[in-house]
């Protein structure tokens, strides 16, 4: 069969600025795409070679019939119901026969041998796909599981900055209410939760010190004192900024 070019991996995911797993993905289903085709390809050839053969077997001379012909027929001259000039036409009809048959056989010969290496080649290239396609799986975990770890870097970046807004939000709110409004900032009662992963940057991350699996959670139960001290270093922090006295 003819072999599948290789594809350097590190080197496709520099030149396309994506991951080496996803390159590798990328290069196995190239790998699987380019043996289908020579599949494709080798199936037909092998069509075509046994329809060729087909057409010659049709043209090969049946010369075990001619051969019961001439018993015959030297039966029939020898109890003179024909004659030696047919027994003489019969012959060279068989002898044209057999150089016929002995110019197709080593014809179908060559077809037959041609079939048969294009049969073990196609072969080749399906086992080499079976391989290729029990590969996959493990190729694209590798792949989802990167994709994962940098989403999951960019949801905890994103994440903590959003709870640092939340936070300071709630802190206004704090401090609004002090100065007399009854006018609450946020429109939800719920409370921003931010779950983490089993992922590196999740795992990497400030978790909240009580719930389990949580990076980040203003709860009741646990951080009663929470908005008072948020309120509290919004307040020096607004003092120190602007000059604010509250």
């Amino acid at each position: 069969m003819t072999s599948t070019p290789k594809t350097n991996v590190v080197a496709l995911a520099a030149e396309t600025s994506i991951t080496e797993s996803a390159a590798a993905v990328l290069a196995h289903q190239a790998q699987v795409a380019a043996l289908n085709a020579e599949i494709e390809t080798l199936t037909m050839a092998i069509t075509e070679q046994n329809g060729k053969a087909a057409a010659l077997r049709q043209a090969l001379p049946n010369v075990s019939v001619l051969d019961e012909r001439m018993d015959d027929l030297l039966a029939d001259v020898a109890i003179g119901k024909a004659t030696d000039e047919a027994v003489t036409q019969l012959e060279a009809e068989r002898r044209e026969a057999r150089e016929t048959a002995e110019r197709i056989r080593p014809e179908l010969e060559k077809f037959a041998r041609t079939v048969a290496a294009l049969e073990r080649k196609a072969e080749d290239a399906r086992v080499r796909v079976r391989q290729l396609k029990e590969d996959k799986p493990a190729l694209m975990r590798r792949f989802l599981m990167d994709e994962a770890q940098a989403e999951c870097r960019r949801y905890v970046d994103d994440g903590l900055r959003a709870a640092q807004s939340y936070q300071r939000l709630k802190a206004l709110e704090v401090l609004l209410g002090e100065a007399g409004s009854n006018q609450p900032l946020c429109a939800s009662r719920e409370t921003m939760v931010l779950p983490g992963f089993n992922l590196a940057a999740s795992e990497e991350a400030p978790r909240h010190p009580v719930l389990t699996g949580i990076l980040f959670k203003v709860d009741q139960r646990f951080d009663f004192g929470v908005p008072g001290r948020l309120a509290a270093e919004e307040r020096t922090a607004l003092r120190e900024r602007y000059g604010v006295e509250f």
